[in-house]
């Protein structure tokens, strides 16, 4: 069951990065070669994937899921257990920021 686990919660931090990697992307564009009038719509943008890697990333399932990942932590790998460990640990901080605050700080 772990296993199974593992894989889900490596499937949804994969998606967490490919959001967050778009976001960088359009954050690089905006800096580099966008025109300054079109920076306010960019700049939405940003804050729409900034907002939804936060929802994926602090949502109740992931929670729910990495918890239960740490209290079989025995049937782990080390360095499954470790993956466990450091994403429960930014888990926790990053529920503390509200989403709208996400948003606007994007």
């Amino acid at each position: 069951m772990p296993q199974e686990k593992l894989v889900q919660l490596r499937a949804r931090l994969g998606e967490i990065s490919d959001i967050q990697s778009a976001a960088s992307l359009l954050h690089w564009d905006m800096e580099t070669y966008m025109p300054p009038k079109a920076a306010p719509a960019r700049g939405e943008q940003i804050a729409t994937l900034s907002a939804l890697a936060h929802r994926a990333f602090t949502g109740p399932e992931m929670g729910a899921l990495l918890h239960e990942l740490r209290q079989s932590s025995e049937r782990l790998s080390d360095d499954d257990a470790k993956l466990v460990e450091i994403t429960l640990y930014d888990y926790e901080r990053a529920a503390k920021l509200p989403e709208a605050f996400v948003r606007e700080f994007s």
